[in-house]
């Protein structure tokens, strides 16, 4: 039997959904991050291969069973989409990377034009008219100030930091992270230099928790960021006059965030927030590259995905 192998990478976590051609879910693994920007290259590459190498062995199966297409944070940089699939094409049947934006297009807007927005670890949007993708941001944590889970949590530690130093407002965040922190903040920055972007960014849902408790500062926080994206939604909504807009990444969880933004954006908008994730994407456009994604595939997996959130849910 073939395999398909939807692969998503992401700055803290890769998740491997292996399928096989019937659209029944036969293994899931998450992997470790695997942005090369943060990694290197080469660390990428091993991520994609351990976690290749773990699920054949525990499917009793060879990688030329398998056509793979990874969507991963940072693989669409350059030229490493294209140095990672010559490389796992000499691995398994067939092999294509791109950059993660991929999966969300395709669960988002599969081959209808319109508008992505991306709001996860980092933050990018993405414009597909006939099949044509334009990606717009996504430069990574350097480059941006709004609009991600690491532009939130890096606001929240820097309130924190500000008002220890003696201006700023007090804010509950201090108690939030330092609970989930282990300490002080002030005396463990080296802590954060240490686990970097991932770290930090994962600090994003207790700034959210902050604002639940009507925390000025908290809520100043998600607001400007709200702000962020619905303003450069509404730039591209002039400039393309698409209508279809998907909301995608961990930030979009959160439904007051979803609100938040819908309130901002002008006009008849037609917005969608996938359930299915992200991998779900992957699979669908390897699938495609043997032309085995159809309704009947579809649906399969659909079906296949709830039963396996039913056995975890139990």
């Amino acid at each position: 039997m073939n395999y398909y192998l939807g692969i998503d990478g992401g700055g803290t976590k890769t998740d491997f959904l292996l399928v096989n051609e019937k659209g029944r879910v036969t293994a899931r693994r998450i992997e470790k991050g695997s942005n090369p920007n943060d990694i290197g290259i080469e660390k990428t590459y091993q991520v994609f291969v351990e976690g290749l190498k773990n699920l054949c062995e525990e499917q009793a199966i060879s990688p030329k069973q398998i056509t793979l297409f990874c969507g991963g944070s940072g693989c669409g940089v350059g030229s490493y989409s294209k140095e990672l699939t010559d490389r796992f094409e000499q691995i398994v049947a067939r092999a294509s990377f791109s950059s993660d934006i991929a999966n969300i297009i395709e669960i988002g807007l599969s081959d209808r034009d319109g508008i992505v927005a991306i709001a996860g670890t980092g933050s990018a949007f993405a414009i597909q008219k006939r099949q044509t993708v334009q990606v717009i941001g996504g430069n990574g944590y350097l480059f941006e100030d709004y609009g991600s889970g690491y532009a939130i949590a890096r606001a929240g530690f820097k309130a924190i930091l500000d008002h220890a130093d003696g201006f700023g407002q007090k804010t509950i965040l201090k108690e939030l992270f330092e609970e989930n922190f282990h300490g002080d903040v002030k005396k463990n920055l080296g802590t954060l230099y240490k686990g970097g972007k991932s770290m930090i960014a994962s600090f994003a849902p207790l700034v959210f928790r902050g604002a639940e408790y009507e925390d000025y500062v908290a809520k100043d926080i998600i607001a400007r960021n709200e702000k962020y994206i619905a303003e450069v939604l509404n730039g591209l909504v002039q400039r393309y006059a698409f209508k279809k807009i998907s909301l995608a990444g961990g930030l979009f969880k959160n439904q007051a965030f979803v609100y938040g933004v819908k309130e901002r954006v002008c006009g008849e908008i037609d917005f969608c927030v996938p359930t299915l994730p992200p991998v779900c994407g992957a699979v669908r456009r390897a699938a495609k590259i043997n032309g085995g994604c159809d309704t009947s595939f579809m649906r399969a997996l659909q079906e296949s995905l709830l039963q396996e959130k039913g056995r975890e849910n139990s």
